[in-house]
């Protein structure tokens, strides 16, 4: 019989919450409500909120306790910003590699994009980068995908999903024909629309998550 391990159901269960945009943001979060929710004693709850709040995911503010990140639009123009800096400094010492370096990338693109286009993004971004063999921009780009969780959602209801599926289309023939100069240009013009459209974008993580509240 497995035994329970109440602090490693309680990261991974608020890391989840976080990520599908449940808190509302800039929202407490009290491990007594949270400790109710899961099922658990408080303990593992508050250690959970610490190690979180260590990885930058939740806010720890001394003497006021632990709270869903606030985020605006101009945060979220830097998140995109800083994701764009990590692709462009992973996959710049891949260009020697040749043709087929990125063929993993590709067929990912190409069984997710026209059906799950918001999955396709950490999953072939996540592949992009771990091509670059740099541990810490894994590591490094892994927490910035949990931050990016929440926003990727809300960008459904911001951007056409049919100029998604264009996107994510140009991407895989990139990728397949490893036009080295172009995905760099992908990148950048991938970001920029987004960065465009943050309010909107931030506007509609609140709707969501204030309607999970009701």
């Amino acid at each position: 019989m497995r035994l329970r391990d109440p602090y490693g159901e309680a990261v991974s269960a608020i890391r989840t919450q976080m990520r599908s945009g449940a808190f509302v943001l800039g929202e407490q979060l009290t491990a007594a409500e949270v400790s109710r929710s899961l099922n658990l004693s408080q303990t593992p709850v508050r250690e959970a909120f610490a190690r979180l709040a260590g990885e930058g995911l939740i806010d720890e503010r001394r003497g006021a306790g632990f709270f869903a990140w606030r985020l605006d639009a101009v945060d979220l123009v830097e998140l995109y910003d800083l994701q764009a800096t990590y692709l462009r400094a992973a996959l710049a010492p891949q260009f020697p590699q040749g043709p087929g370096r990125w063929g993993a990338a590709a067929d990912l693109v190409e069984s997710l994009a026209r059906s799950e286009p918001l999955a396709a993004t950490e999953q072939v971004f996540q592949r992009l980068v771990q091509e670059g063999r740099n541990l810490a921009l894994q590591r490094a780009h892994l927490l910035l995908a949990d931050r990016l969780a929440p926003p990727r959602r809300a960008e459904a209801e911001v951007l056409a999903l049919a100029a998604l599926g264009e996107e994510w289309g140009e991407l895989g023939a990139l990728l397949r024909g490893c036009a080295c100069a172009d995905l760099l240009i992908w990148v950048e013009q991938y970001h920029q629309s987004r960065r465009h459209r943050a309010p909107e974008i931030v506007s509609a993580m609140r709707s969501r998550a204030k309607a999970g509240h009701l």
